[in-house]
């Protein structure tokens, strides 16, 4: 056998979990342990006795340090050894498993995180709906943790649960989307207010295209001079001979989804000014830019949205507490 080891997975690279089970992934650990001459070839053949999908079995526990490979042969390394104790525990060689995973040292742990991130609170579970695009993209990790007993599927809905034991690695993969550092954090918002504005910018040239000529002068970008303005274009709205004020918010969101935040001084701008208020959703690209032809615009957002949850999901992110001043009984 020649060139026979599997080239090593990039980071974000899930397509080499593919059909990877605990089964295959423990049978390649004691077969290892048990070869009396660390020959790859003669690795492959025993335990293609016992188990399928050699190659791709091999790369995982490569990635992951728990094999370590030369050119003709293939070994436990420590952390390896350290595993094969535990194969004849199925709960403990899948926590070892998943505690591996998702380490820093890990090339998986970013797409991994990635998916749990996808599942939302719902009925008192995590729960995730993916489109048929996700569903393809997310199998290999999916189908990984399903095997790991960690998500299990839901005909009745056509959803996906995060299993109980699971709600550990959840956190871990929320807590990785935020900045580690005031560096990284201050970084994160700028790359932020540049997309906004950028967004911004562009969306003041549709209303201009949109409006024309006659009431081009009346599109504004106040957001360029007023940051923190409930709004960030202010535009019109021709019908006939009547003109009126247009109100814009606009969000840069995921085309997938359509996420956004909305903060609460926007909301009641929305909700005084109802019919004259829109609000822009502009998804960005994979490529970096923005797909301004497929931009959602929403009149009257708090009638389309927040009194519309057949269609929309929303959901308070902070709980704003305050301790009540003691009554006069208890006072005295």
């Amino acid at each position: 056998m020649t060139n026979w080891l599997p080239m090593s997975a990039s980071s974000g690279d899930i397509a080499r979990l593919e059909g990877v089970t605990t089964k295959q992934i423990c049978a390649l650990l004691t077969v290892l342990r048990s070869a009396s001459l660390p020959r790859a070839q003669l690795i492959e053949r025993s335990y293609s006795e016992v188990a399928a999908n050699f190659t791709a079995t091999v790369g995982v526990l490569l990635d992951i340090h728990w094999a370590e490979a030369s050119a003709d042969s293939l070994l436990l390394s420590t952390e390896g050894t350290a595993a094969c104790d535990q194969v004849h525990d199925e709960d403990a060689i899948r926590r070892s498993i998943l505690d591996t995973l998702t380490s820093d040292s890990s090339p998986y742990a970013s797409a991994i995180a990635a998916y749990l991130r996808h599942f939302e609170p719902c009925g008192g579970v995590l729960v995730h709906k993916p489109s048929l695009a996700e569903r393809t993209d997310e199998r290999p990790i999916r189908d990984l943790f399903i095997d790991l007993r960690m998500v299990s599927y839901r005909p009745e809905t056509d959803s996906y649960v995060l299993e109980e034991p699971a709600s550990p690695v959840y956190v871990w993969a929320k807590n990785r989307s935020t900045p580690k550092t005031k560096g990284e954090f201050e970084a994160l918002q700028k790359r932020r207010e540049e997309l906004a504005y950028a967004a911004e910018l562009q969306v003041v040239q549709y209303e201009k295209e949109r409006v024309g000529d006659p009431y081009a002068g009346r599109v504004k970008h106040v957001s360029q001079l007023q940051p923190f303005a409930s709004y960030d274009i202010l535009s019109v709205t021709v019908t006939g001979k009547a003109v009126v004020d247009r109100y814009i918010e606009v969000k840069v969101v995921s085309a997938e989804t359509l996420q956004f935040y909305w903060s609460r001084s926007e909301v009641d701008v929305a909700t005084l000014m109802r019919d004259q208020y829109y609000l822009y959703l502009v998804p960005y690209t994979m490529a970096g830019g923005f797909d301004l032809p497929s931009v959602t615009v929403i009149r009257d957002p708090v009638k389309a949205i927040l009194e519309n949850s057949d269609t929309w999901e929303t959901e308070q992110d902070v709980l704003i507490c305050r301790r009540r001043p003691p009554s006069a009984s208890a006072a005295g």
